[in-house]
């Protein structure tokens, strides 16, 4: 499934201060689709509005279970190994039921744990604007090579570049994103969704 980008080519010619000429633009496109994918990974969060279904292993003693894809606007199904339940509410991004998530009539320890199927709406009716500052800012750190000069020499000429990752000085980077939007996944796996 594709989504929309992080920022479009207004949002990066606002950030410039300009208008890009076609050759610009069709770069900054493909850039901003880049720059999104890499965000969308390395936080794990696809930002746009979405309808998805995950399937997660869980541990049967937790009546909490967090979603992976934040925030959540609506839960419409709830499946645990396959069969529906209705005794569960969502709360903030996750699921809770009170007895915990072991199938009707067991209490017994299961080989192997359960597997909720979970059909829910997520995501931003808009970008939030550090996702979209960031990705304007890895885009045109991309385009124009934007690496800040920590020291120069005028004879013998010399320069030396700061290692900064743009968006740094604001807090925008992909880790600072990361650590922001990351939710916790590494028994999800998503089986479907479709943006509207």
């Amino acid at each position: 499934m594709s989504f929309p980008t992080l920022a479009v080519v207004a949002d990066l010619e606002a950030y410039l201060k300009r208008s890009l000429d076609a050759a610009e633009t069709n770069q900054a496109q493909l850039m901003l689709a880049a720059a999104s994918a890499v965000i969308r990974e390395e936080t794990g969060q696809v930002f746009s509005r979405a309808t998805s279904t995950f399937k997660l292993v869980i541990n049967p003693y937790d009546e909490w279970v967090t979603l992976p894809q934040q925030p959540v606007i609506s839960v419409a199904s709830v499946l645990l190994n396959g069969s529906a339940l209705t005794d569960w509410t969502a709360v903030n991004g996750r699921i809770y039921r009170a007895c915990g998530w072991f199938p009707l009539n067991t209490g017994a320890i299961l080989t192997p744990p359960p597997t909720l199927t979970i059909t829910c709406t997520h995501g931003y009716a808009t970008v939030p604007d550090d996702a979209k500052l960031a990705t304007v800012l890895l885009v045109n750190a991309a385009m124009n090579g934007d690496v800040p000069v920590r020291s120069e020499q005028i004879g013998d000429y010399s320069i030396t570049y700061a290692d900064i990752e743009p968006g740094s000085h604001l807090g925008l980077t992909v880790e600072a994103l990361k650590a922001r939007y990351r939710v916790g996944r590494s028994s999800t796996v998503g089986v479907g969704n479709s943006w509207r």
